[in-house]
């Protein structure tokens, strides 16, 4: 039975179920009580009326404009903030800094910061990128708790911080398993490649490798936005079936019927040779293995646990002689999930207790 406590979800998005990360939050909060949203719908058709800022930037300068207006609207609206029970979760930085200068004037605004992607890992900044983790700090040490998604993002040190491994919920996998059972499993090797899918996830060496592959020998399944020219030519090859942006279940559910996933991160960024991709864990859960590159270093904590793969970042050759290997030595039964080796749990229990207890 639900309680009288309330939430609400703050991020940039239309449509929440298609973010893996807050569709699991979502699901958790409305089980616990009463949820809203406060989303930036970014063009998503449909969803404007339910979004509390509708602005699609089409440059550049029109995403740092969107991003002002933003930050500016949600300020104001935390300053205004009479409802000193419910609890905010924000999404990342530009969410989060309007509840820490609501906060900072002495407004009471409660809010957990998902700090999913840490602004200064992730850009660069130069000459402004220990400014940038000062700010990031300090909006940190306000917050009633500070989720993080592995041990290396805690650059505070302080006792609010949460860490919270990208793992799937209980519920989103049963339901997942079930729907895997209408999709066909094919006779060949099948590759699966979904999320946000850009040139700084290894979208060019995917493409110069499937061009390659036989595909009487090989399906390559996609699921994700195509936000990148290498991704749409990819997405336009006879061996590849296109299936869109899915909702987080949709997209767990291929998983089951997968031989591989491909995962990259050009290790040039600071963030992505600390990634802590919801993939790994996906695919502990459902027995899949999963090719990434090397010089990510919480790739570690895989090595030796299950069947993972790290091949040098951007190197076509390296992964299609991989694949070819791993197609040969197919067999027809599924690997055992390999996640209790890496010592998780479901993310909804760990993030249900934490939850619980800010009540």
């Amino acid at each position: 039975m639900k309680q009288n406590n309330k939430y609400c979800i703050v991020a940039i998005g239309g449509d929440l179920n298609v973010y893996p990360y807050l569709a699991k939050l979502n699901s958790i909060l409305d089980s616990l009580g009463d949820v809203s949203e406060i989303t930036w719908n970014r063009g998503e058709v449909g969803k404007e009326k339910n979004s509390f800022f509708t602005y699609k930037p089409e440059s550049k300068i029109g995403l740092i404009f969107g991003y002002m207006l933003w930050i500016i609207k949600l300020t104001f609206l935390f300053c205004n903030n009479k409802d000193f029970d419910k609890v905010y979760f924000c999404s990342r930085l530009d969410c989060a800094l309007p509840a820490f200068f609501a906060n900072l004037i002495g407004k009471k605004v409660r809010y957990v910061y998902l700090d999913r992607d840490a602004y200064h890992l992730t850009y660069n900044f130069g000459l402004l990128t220990m400014l940038v983790k000062k700010i990031e700090m300090a909006v940190a040490k306000k917050s009633v708790k500070h989720f993080v998604p592995g041990q290396s993002r805690d650059f505070t040190k302080l006792d609010n911080v949460c860490v919270i491994e990208n793992t799937p919920t209980k519920a989103f996998f049963d339901e997942a398993k079930s729907l895997s059972v209408t999709h066909h499993r094919n006779d060949k090797f099948v590759i699966y490649v979904n999320g946000w899918l850009v040139n700084t996830r290894g979208a060019d060496t995917i493409l110069e490798t499937v061009k390659l592959l036989d595909p009487a020998k090989f399906k390559v399944i996609v699921a994700g936005p195509s936000e990148c020219e290498a991704i749409s030519e990819l997405i336009s090859l006879e061996i590849v079936e296109y299936l869109g942006q899915l909702s987080n279940v949709q997209a767990l559910s291929y998983y089951f019927i997968s031989d591989v996933v491909l995962c990259f991160y050009d290790p040039s960024i600071e963030v992505n040779r600390k990634a802590e991709p919801n993939k790994w864990f996906d695919c502990a859960f459902t027995g899949t293995p999963f090719i990434t590159n090397k010089g990510i270093s919480t790739f570690d904590a895989f090595k030796g646990k299950g069947p993972v793969y790290a091949i040098e970042y951007g190197i076509s050759s390296e992964l299609f002689n991989l694949l070819n290997e791993l197609c040969s030595s197919r067999t027809d039964s599924k690997c055992r999930p390999y996640f209790e080796a890496l010592n998780v749990d479901y993310w909804d229990v760990k993030v249900e207790r934490i939850i619980k207890k800010l009540n």
